[in-house]
């Protein structure tokens, strides 16, 4: 019998999550994310400003699920990996194709139980601070 931290080491991380997004854009497409990870939840203040200036209309939650599904997202072998920006990629998804972005955020947030972020954002500055 495995007790404690044993037995919770001893789980398996989720399986990445694929967003079929074939009906949406007409042609077969699929999109993946990984697990979060506890530390991508909590987003660096120079990227939350970095993204800020990008998309200076977004609520600050906006930007944090941005930078969160950026994070996440698994490059496929096809992607220019250091060229690419992810975060910023789906920041202009949200502005220019919002039924795609809301269709990948809500896939996103019901497979990872992701849906308090804000209230962990807000939590995390205000223990940082004292």
């Amino acid at each position: 019998m495995i007790n404690g931290l044993s037995k919770i080491k001893a789980q398996e991380p989720k399986q990445n999550l694929i967003v079929d997004l074939t009906s949406l854009v007409g042609e077969e497409t699929n999109i993946s994310f990984r697990e979060p990870r506890a530390a991508d939840l909590f987003p660096n203040p120079d990227g939350v400003k970095t993204m800020r200036s990008y998309f200076p209309e977004f609520p600050d939650a906006m930007l944090y699920q941005c930078i969160l599904l950026g994070k996440c997202y698994v490059f496929e072998a096809e992607d220019a990996k250091g060229e690419q920006k992810p975060a910023v990629d789906f920041g202009n998804l949200a502005r220019n194709n919002k039924e795609v972005f809301f269709y990948i955020l809500s896939e996103f947030m019901s497979a990872f139980q992701v849906n308090d972020l804000d209230e962990k954002v807000k939590d995390s500055k205000n223990e940082t601070a004292e």
